[in-house]
């Protein structure tokens, strides 16, 4: 999968840097964590970048307090992890174009090749990526390691029921419980804990709930004023999407979470008639075939106008 010449940049590099991208989840900060954890075991220095506040919720993971708190100036390499193009690392940009060399690992197919080295396989996670790598380089796999690395592999898969999961993703899961990977931790932060405020706001966005397109589409919003209430910001949202999947007849679930007035942070999940990335590539974001995301800015009325016509143009 990988060549030597991401092994001669990463054995060759004393000092490196990891990226993850804006409003991160639990694949992109497993991945930056388990090869930051697997190189410092090898003797490097590693800093860890994230252009946006970490939820609560990944916490639990190893090395996470160390996100934005470098101890170096310079790098001698720089990895971004999980980030398709290089707008999505923000402001962290251009601390990764600093570096002497550049490399990007990802899941998600993009033509933009914005590092020296470009390494993107269309897996269910980065966080398998980053398992293949460190076996090829037979790095050590720890118990912290074993459990960023699940982290990922589990919450890009949504607990292993999104349609990118495949029996090779069960057999990573299975091999990193047995290296140790508190699966049972990594679940219950990542799929059950929810704060009371998290929990008023499902509440707010049941009561922005309809339906369009005859219930095709179930569509959902919170506003400003909604995460106020609750004592939350946009980044508290993520709970929101899996509340409104699986209802009887709806083929699209949209999401949206208001950031600034009339800008909003949307998320897209789908069943096997609709293409979710196509829904989303139409506004300039993108993601998987059945969950992706995207920014739009507009009224609720008009945003409702503009998905109904990008689903119906991409039924």
């Amino acid at each position: 999968m990988f060549d030597e010449k991401i092994f001669d940049y990463l054995n060759s590099s004393e000092t490196v840097a990891i990226f993850t991208h804006i409003r991160p989840d639990g694949d992109c900060l497993g991945s930056a964590l388990a090869l930051g954890i697997a190189l410092e075991n090898e003797g490097k220095k590693v800093d860890y970048y994230c252009p946006s506040q970490i939820n609560e919720s990944f916490m639990f993971l190893p090395n996470i307090k160390r996100f934005n708190k470098p101890k170096l100036k310079k790098y001698d390499l720089a990895i971004a992890v999980d980030s398709s193009d290089l707008n999505r690392l923000s402001q962290t940009g251009e601390i990764f174009c600093s570096a002497k060399k550049t490399i990007k690992i990802d899941h998600h197919i993009s033509e933009e090749n914005y590092a020296e080295l470009n390494y993107v396989y269309r897996l269910p996670s980065t966080c398998e990526i980053i398992y293949d790598l460190l076996k090829q380089m037979k790095f050590p796999i720890t118990k912290d390691i074993a459990l960023a690395l699940y982290s990922g592999v589990s919450s890009d898969t949504g607990c292993f029921i999104h349609s990118n999961t495949t029996s090779n993703t069960h057999k990573v899961a299975s091999e990193l419980i047995d290296l140790g990977a508190d699966f049972y931790k990594a679940n219950y932060w990542l799929f059950k804990y929810k704060t009371l405020g998290q929990v008023e706001l499902i509440k707010c966005a049941y009561n922005n709930m309809t339906f369009l397109e005859n219930g095709k589409i179930v569509f959902v919003y919170v506003k400003i004023k909604d995460l106020e209430k609750c004592n939350l910001t946009n980044l508290d949202s993520y709970i929101l999407v899996d509340n409104f999947v699986g209802i009887q007849g709806v083929d699209l679930t949209v999401v949206l979470t208001e950031d600034t007035p009339n800008f909003y942070f949307v998320s897209f999940r789908g069943n096997d008639k609709i293409r979710c990335d196509k829904i989303a590539n139409v506004f300039g974001g993108g993601g998987h075939v059945n969950a992706s995301g995207c920014k739009i800015r507009g009224t609720i009325q008009n945003i409702k106008n503009r998905i109904i016509k990008a689903y119906n143009d991409n039924l």
